[in-house]
């Protein structure tokens, strides 16, 4: 849509949002047709790789229809969608940081920590009992538990990938971690 949209557009635009809300699946795969591409495109401009922003663009996407009986587009939809994928982006990278800091966490105490070679000889011998203890607690999760926290934390993957990965859904996977994450939690705070 350019920045000066027909009346026609506007009216177009304002019809397909409305079959969307109300369930109009073929609606919503002609939006999906028409801005997935230029949607990404937006995207990889603040994100590092294609795979991140297909993945926040279909989150987008995915949740307008989750959502769609509360879809509110003021003005033309691209518009709505650019300044949507824009804020999805933007919330992805402070994720992403918020993750690679957790993921450097873990690993320190998992004692993977390429600079604890350099560290006090006694901050390091807590640091070993500590990773002994965590590694303790990681073998009393449940099987599912423990590969679910594998994949995520030291490997990396989203929960989506996870989820896809172990043919579970997302709510599982999220559940798991957050058992294990708990499991973790008290093996630290308690020392």
């Amino acid at each position: 849509m350019s920045a000066h949209a027909s009346i026609d557009e506007v009216a177009a635009d304002e019809r397909l949002v409305e079959r969307i809300k109300r369930g109009d699946e073929s609606a919503f795969e002609r939006l999906f047709r028409l801005s997935y591409t230029v949607l990404v495109n937006v995207v990889l401009r603040y994100v590092d790789n294609r795979a991140d922003a297909e993945d926040v663009v279909t989150e987008l996407l995915v949740r307008i229809w989750e959502r769609r009986d509360h879809w509110d587009v003021n003005g033309p939809v691209m518009s709505y969608l650019f300044r949507a994928a824009r804020n999805g982006a933007l919330n992805w990278r402070k994720m992403s940081h918020r993750r690679e800091k957790r993921h450097a966490h873990v690993n320190h105490l998992l004692g993977e920590d390429p600079a604890m070679d350099e560290v006090d000889p006694l901050l390091a011998i807590d640091a070993q009992h500590l990773s002994v203890q965590v590694r303790e607690s990681l073998h009393a999760l449940s099987p599912r538990g423990r590969e679910v926290f594998l994949l995520v934390w030291r490997h990396g993957l989203s929960v989506r990938e996870t989820a896809a990965a172990l043919g579970v859904t997302p709510a599982t996977v999220q559940t798991q971690l957050a058992r294990a994450l708990a499991a973790l939690r008290r093996v630290i705070v308690g020392q």
